[in-house]
């Protein structure tokens, strides 16, 4: 059965983190569903690049997902922080051991929902006020259990394999990256 995932999208938010991953996961065969924070399907990237959501993160039935997915970038990133219903849905997935995977800024956001509490995480340097005490790791991508973090827009295609491998979707990211990276 094909894996499914939604992204959480807010105005601000970094189109290149987005884009790849969602792209990298629908190469391998990912289901990716673009749900818009607010209630505007179409969303504004933090450098000026417009989104059409498919629905809104209040219309979604997040219990049809495998799992989840925030782009970072600013001030997407504070936007979802500051949502309670999203630090809700992030706590019952969590709970269900569903994917929960975020990139640069967006890891903070799971610190506030208290999912990444004994679990390795990588993010985004600088935003460490944000956490509840937790240490990020330096690395470009990191999977614990059910987490996956990626640094920064740099990990994005990384971090799609990484969320592929994690669906157990082995042969098709070995495929993807020799498709990619040919020499």
């Amino acid at each position: 059965m094909k894996k499914k995932i939604f992204a959480v999208i807010a105005d601000g938010f970094e189109e290149m983190e987005l884009i790849c991953v969602a792209d990298v996961g629908k190469r391998i065969g990912i289901d990716f569903v673009f749900a818009a924070l607010g209630d505007n399907l179409q969303v504004v990237g933090a450098h000026q690049i417009k989104i059409e959501c498919d629905t809104t993160l209040k219309e979604l039935n997040y219990n049809e997902f495998d799992g989840i997915f925030l782009p970072g970038g600013m001030p997407g990133s504070m936007s979802l922080y500051e949502s309670d219903f999203l630090r809700e849905i992030l706590q019952q997935m969590n709970s269900q051991n569903k994917l929960v995977s975020a990139i640069c800024a967006a890891p903070m956001v799971l610190s506030r929902a208290g999912v990444l509490k004994n679990r390795e995480f990588t993010m985004y340097p600088g935003l460490e006020k944000f956490l509840n005490g937790e240490k990020a790791l330096d690395d470009l991508v990191v999977t614990s259990s059910n987490i996956i973090t990626g640094k920064g827009p740099g990990a994005a295609v990384k971090m799609g394999f990484a969320i592929g491998e994690y669906f157990g979707l082995h042969s098709e990211v070995e495929n993807m990256k020799k498709a990619m990276f040919t020499e």
